[in-house]
């Protein structure tokens, strides 16, 4: 009696999560409890509740399986490139296959198919109206494309075809009026409407174009060389003249704000990743820790609160706090966010990943704010903590709240108020260092990134 009322409560919980959705709502426990109640009127109470343990003890696995930063993985060629549309709905995505594909955020499924390139590289227009697509490589068997898609319309409104400037890297104007392209041997500005080139800068002796991006005005280009010196630029389209140059990065990334006040860059020196600049005044305002030579993309968040880069993992810089706000593990390289804040697409090879971008970081300690955050250069294997108290006990604390090891304090080289242990033995992600010492307690937060 009791196996076949325990099957009979199994099967009405079960109809009751599938037809009612409720499997991840732990709010709707108590009509699935009421369900099952009056489904064993025959079965003695301490059967019910038996039942009742096994019940909520799978229900909080489950609810806890769907907890996890990735909404949803796809397997497609090579990866290239990866554009938001606006709308948030759904994102264009380059790659090796020789077409453009544009995904569905809801569904994770390939929606629709443009002509592209071998390599494409995509960028939707800030309200979305146009798709433009180029080539990441030269072809000089084929001839570099260029196709701006109107997006709404489903056609081409403009093409350039060329073998002996190919555009390796390309951006929209913000009045959506132009496309600004840069070539082995030029930048040129071409007006979408009329076709025509408006603008043209001879970059002969640069070695090439590495990145581009057009302030949010139309008046200024960022770009960075591929010659031996790897310098940023900034080129005045007015005077049609360099203004700034400074070294960057060995990449060359760089990204204006939304709102164009700011310019990111891969920066040059060995103990930052990038820099920020101030866009009217040309001075730094931001450095942001790390290894310059990991950084894949960047981007600004659509209110510019945040930089998301790729850093093998995909990093989330606060710009207010100055700290890391989350971290996504993986070999990620490009990179896009929706205009809502609410997801960020990346690639892990030919793997696209939607991951989530309002879940929190799961670490929860009472003085979390006041740790000290530490990024180690991933060139070196240690880490550097200043104290001039007596330490007796060091732990280290992965993200999920356990302790995953106690260092030996004897062995610690302690000098000048400083002590230095290595994570050599250390996955990359977020860990929490906590100090012990005679009546003190300290807590630094460290991000290791390899």
């Amino acid at each position: 009696m009791f196996h076949v009322s325990l099957y009979f409560v199994y099967l009405t919980i079960r109809n009751k999560l599938s037809g009612d959705g409720m499997r991840n709502n732990r709010n709707s426990f108590w009509s699935v409890v009421k369900a099952a109640f009056c489904s064993i009127s025959s079965v003695r109470m301490l059967n019910f509740l038996m039942v009742l343990v096994c019940f909520l003890a799978c229900f909080w696995q489950e609810t806890k399986a769907v907890e996890v930063d990735t909404v949803w993985m796809r397997q497609t060629w090579d990866i290239t490139s990866i554009s938001f549309h606006p709308s948030s709905q759904f994102f264009a995505v380059g790659n090796s296959g020789g077409y453009v594909g544009i995904w569905d955020v809801k569904t994770g499924i390939e929606i629709q198919k443009y002509q592209g390139n071998t390599n494409s590289i995509v960028k939707f227009s800030k309200t979305g109206k146009y798709l433009l697509v180029t080539n990441e490589f030269i072809d000089f068997n084929t001839g570099n494309n260029l196709i701006c898609y109107d997006f709404q319309n489903d056609s081409i409104v403009f093409e350039l075809k060329t073998n002996y400037n190919p555009y390796l890297k390309t951006t929209i104007s913000s009045d959506e009026q132009k496309v600004v392209a840069g070539g082995s041997n030029t930048i040129e500005i071409w007006d979408i409407i009329t076709k025509k080139r408006i603008f043209r800068y001879d970059t002969t002796g640069f070695g090439g174009i590495m990145d581009l991006d057009i302030s949010t005005d139309g008046k200024i280009i960022a770009f960075s060389d591929a010659g031996s010196q790897r310098k940023l630029r900034l080129l005045n389209v007015e005077l049609n003249k360099i203004l700034f140059e400074c070294p960057i990065g060995q990449y060359g990334k760089l990204k204006f704000s939304n709102d164009g006040t700011k310019l990111a860059f891969t920066s040059a020196d060995s103990d930052e990743a990038i820099k920020i600049m101030d866009v009217n005044s040309k001075q730094i305002i931001a450095s942001i820790p790390g290894y310059p030579q990991g950084v894949n993309d960047i981007i600004f968040s659509s209110d510019d609160k945040y930089l998301i880069y790729s850093y093998g993992q995909i990093i989330v810089w606060d710009l207010v706090n100055k700290e890391i706000l989350k971290n996504y593990p993986g070999s990620f390289h490009y990179l896009s966010a929706s205009n809502d804040n609410k997801y960020i697409a990346g690639n892990i090879g030919n793997y696209l990943c939607l991951l989530n971008f309002q879940k929190e970081i799961s670490v929860r300690e009472n003085n979390l704010l006041k740790a000290t955050l530490l990024f180690p250069n991933p060139s070196t294997v240690f880490v550097t903590l200043k104290s001039d108290k007596l330490i007796s006990k060091i732990l280290l604390i992965n993200e999920a709240g356990a302790t995953i090891k106690e260092l030996d304090v004897s062995q610690i080289k302690i000098s000048d108020g400083q002590f230095t242990f290595s994570i050599d033995d250390l996955y990359q992600g977020f860990y929490l260092c906590k100090v012990f010492g005679a009546g003190f307690t300290e807590t630094y937060k460290i991000a290791v990134v390899k």
